[in-house]
């Protein structure tokens, strides 16, 4: 257990301009998924109930660890403190409440009687009493002194319901069952279903229901004051009601859609503000006016609670427990502004194009017409600046007080940051008659459309540089025919720390068409890749697995031909991302597709229009053999590419190309199995015109010269080696081909049956035998001199290689 500084590393998060961003102050780790959080009356301690059944105990003064109370059978759902601090109580999935002696740290009393998971737990304000909700909708209250079931009221009716070999119900979907107690004690109110239902505790009568139509209740609380009662919402919002008067008062929505749900909603201890989970954060809301002043950095948060100094702790599902001071949670709120904007990450330069920025009015009333809306608005501030068209006319109204505008960005880079000024003008704006919210004995009022344009500003940082260089390898190639594929590489030279990147590809969709982008070999595997764009890629990467220096390859790009035609390759946007989450912009360099200046006469044979008929015409028409209808390699016009084509090509050759040089690049382009193939199908083809006969003659040119004149085992690459290497050989043959692979005191270390091979040249990467540097039992093998023999048929030879770890 440890105390840690807390940060969110590459996670979508909610940003509150205007009403700004805070970050936690402390961390507590349990190391298990948190599902709630309590402080002790005094504050000076914190219990927090995770998922592997263990309640935790957390000093505030010292901020640290205290204790793991005795486990239950499975996750803690719920902990609350008696009001003299001394018990803590905690409700679990195993279907039991258990009390613990905060002191001694031992279980006082384990109250059993749910047939379902027990979601809720709550002491009465004179801690005599501790009611428990369970999955059922059942509500039972506890003698604290004598442990006794005192009462049971509410919940389903479990008649249908059938019990498994253990003799527990299935839970029916949707009773969480919440509970709180009003803070003179003669009223429960607890979730049932979609409802909150008020109880009165001596006689268990139901003496109120508040409606929440099409949703399910997760989470409800008093009011220190007793006089509201808020429920929090499946849908994310938090609603709450007049408790006199038994009317919904207010709905307090998220301005920006939440990346995850509401789970747990708690009034601060003077009863001004609200704290609600969203998922990746806590939003913070002011009672008196409605509105939202803050959101709260958080990841995967799953319940909050309010210290009695207005400190807020929130627990997650990430096995954290994270602490935000008091002073810290207030931060210009959102009071007597006209206009706010929330966006649902920070503004950066590298974020800027497609943001969604959630503009607020506060006292007044968006008109209902989006187009009319999107005329009255404007951005200014940063050149290249201006809101899409993505959404609906660039506006969608959320509701009667926000819009939602999306945010397109084509200027040039800024090194310094800047600000966004947003501007509504009269002309958006229309009578906002105040009657939802108000109080029963307060008149509704009328607000006058304004006659001045309100602004809002909105902070955007731009990116630092970084020394990594970003390219588009090769920088230049020659355009395929159509259908054919390009590929190319994303690569960085000169990275620092990078643990994840942004990137962002445009190419001219009439030329090209991407077919697969895949992650490359700078970060690892299993790192996060994802791609999306339309008229451009836009690559994004993240890793927890460290952080990667120097060079290598980010991502592989491969596009299809689409005409033949020259076009270019645009990196922009692109981001480096260190592990403390920081966002450096990297220098680029694009590539172009172009095509061979046209020949003074059209060359027969001349598929890549390179302006000569070789060995790599031969193999695109050998790659497109079978393919039917319009094609440049059908050079007999009969709409199909077959073995004449081939032959045809071949007879096309120079002199020079009749028996070429077999250097790498051909060896990795023909073998002689495939020349040797064509010759069979050639054959078979009785043509007597001297050009089909001249081609067969130059591909058993081409087969003599890719058949070795000897059976031979070369040098092994590399050597010295650390961990794998390729054992290059020729093979004059066809024959059956094993390696064996010795230690220096000839002990076989390693077998490799390579199979039946046919004649060729095997000294490629992707035809040399390969060995990965371990024995037969999958074991690293030791550093030192191994031996390599190749048998093929009747041949046998032996070479020395060298590990060096």
């Amino acid at each position: 257990m440890k105390r840690t500084n807390f940060f969110i590393f590459l996670i979508l998060i909610f940003l509150t301009i205007d009403l700004q961003t805070t970050f936690a102050q402390v961390v507590f780790e349990p190391g298990s998924g948190v599902n709630s959080v309590a402080f002790s009356p005094d504050g000076t301690t914190l219990a927090s109930g995770s998922v592997d059944g263990r309640v935790d105990l957390w000093s505030m003064e010292t901020d640290t660890y205290i204790a793991t109370l005795e486990r239950h059978f499975n996750e803690v759902a719920s902990v609350a403190f008696s009001p003299d601090g001394t018990i803590v109580a905690s409700g679990a999935l195993d279907g039991t409440v258990k009390l613990w002696n905060v002191e001694t740290q031992t279980n006082i009393a384990t109250l059993e009687g749910h047939a379902a998971w027990v979601t809720s737990v709550a002491f009465s304000p004179d801690g005599t009493t501790v009611a428990s909700g369970s999955w059922l909708g059942i509500v039972k209250l506890w003698d604290v002194a004598t442990h006794q079931n005192t009462a049971t009221f509410g919940g389903h009716d479990t008649s249908p319901l059938e019990r498994d070999t253990e003799g527990w119900f299935t839970p029916p979907p949707g009773w969480l069952t919440p509970v709180s107690f009003s803070p003179d004690g003669r009223t429960l109110a607890a979730g049932a279903g979609d409802s909150v239902k008020l109880w009165h505790v001596a006689t268990q009568e139901n003496i109120a229901t508040f409606e929440v139509p099409g949703e399910l209740v997760v989470s409800v609380s008093f009011s220190p004051d007793g006089k509201t009662v808020a429920a929090g919402a499946s849908d994310s919002t938090v609603k709450l009601w007049n408790v006199e008067t038994q009317t919904n008062i207010a709905n307090l929505v998220p301005p920006v859609s939440p990346v995850g749900s509401l789970t747990s909603i708690s009034f601060s201890p003077d009863g001004t503000l609200i704290a609600s989970t969203l998922g990746e954060s806590v939003a913070l809301w002011d009672v008196e006016t409605r509105t939202q002043i803050n959101t709260l950095e958080r990841s995967r948060v799953s319940s909050v609670s309010f210290s009695v100094d207005g400190s807020l702790a929130a627990g997650g599902l990430d096995g954290t427990v994270t602490l935000w001071d008091a002073a810290s949670l207030l931060k210009d709120p959102l009071v007597n502004k006209p206009l706010g904007a929330l966006t649902a990450f920070p503004l950066t330069e590298a974020t800027l194009h497609e943001s969604v920025v959630t503009l607020t009015l506060n006292g007044y009333r968006f008109i209902d017409e989006e187009w009319n809306i999107r005329n009255a608005l404007s951005v200014s501030g940063i050149d290249g600046i201006y809101l899409s068209y993505y959404l609906s006319y660039g506006v969608d109204r959320i509701s009667d007080t926000q819009v939602a505008v999306e945010l397109g960005f084509f200027g040039s880079d800024f090194d310094t940051d800047a600000t966004l000024t947003f501007t509504v003008g009269p002309a958006a704006i229309q009578e906002f008659n105040n009657e939802i919210g108000t109080d029963f004995f307060l008149e509704p009022t009328t607000t006058d459309i304004p006659d001045q344009v309100f602004n809002v500003q909105v902070p955007v940082t731009a990116t630092q540089n970084s020394n990594a260089i970003v390219r588009i390898s090769p920088s230049s190639v020659v355009s395929l025919d159509v259908d054919e594929l390009l590929t190319f590489n994303l690569n960085i030279a000169g990275g620092k720390n990078v643990a994840g990147y942004q990137a962002t590809v445009w190419y001219d969709s009439t030329a090209l068409y991407p077919v697969d982008v895949s992650n490359g070999d700078y970060l690892p595997a299993d790192t996060f890749f994802d791609i999306h764009g339309y008229y451009d890629i836009t690559i994004t990467a993240t890793t927890l697995a460290g952080a990667s220096n120097g060079d290598g390859t980010l991502a592989t790009l491969t596009f299809e031909a689409l005409d033949f035609k020259p076009s270019t390759l645009t990196l922009s946007k692109v981001y480096l991302i260190d592990t403390d989450g920081k966002r450096w912009e990297a220098t680029t360099v694009g590539a172009e597709v172009t095509i061979p200046p046209e020949p003074a006469a059209a060359i027969f044979g001349d598929i890549n229009h390179d302006g000569v008929v070789n060995i790599q015409d031969l193999t695109i028409v050998g790659a497109r053999l079978g393919q039917k209808g319009q094609n440049s390699a059908d050079l007999n016009g009969d709409h199909l590419v077959d073995i004449v084509d081939l032959v045809l090509v071949a007879n096309a050759f120079g002199a020079d190309a009749a028996a070429p040089s077999l250097n790498p690049q051909i060896l990795e382009q023909l073998t002689a199995a495939d020349v040797k193939e064509w010759l069979t199908q050639a054959q078979k083809i009785t043509l007597t015109d001297p050009d089909y006969k001249r081609g067969i003659s130059v591909l058993e040119q081409l087969h003599k010269a890719l058949t070795p004149k000897a059976t031979i085992l070369l040098p092994n690459f590399p050597n010295p080696f650390n961990p794998e290497t390729w054992i290059p050989y020729h093979l004059s043959k066809d024959a059956d081909v094993t390696l064996h692979i010795y230690a220096v005191n000839g002990i076989l270390v390693r077998t490799l049956v390579l199979g039946h091979q046919a004649a060729g040249r095997y000294q490629s990467r992707s035809r040399a035998a390969y060995w990965d540097g371990r024995n037969e039992r999958g074991e690293p093998v030791a550093s030192g001199v191994y031996f390599y023999t190749l048998t093929a048929g009747d041949f046998t030879a032996t070479r020395k290689m060298l590990i060096r770890k």
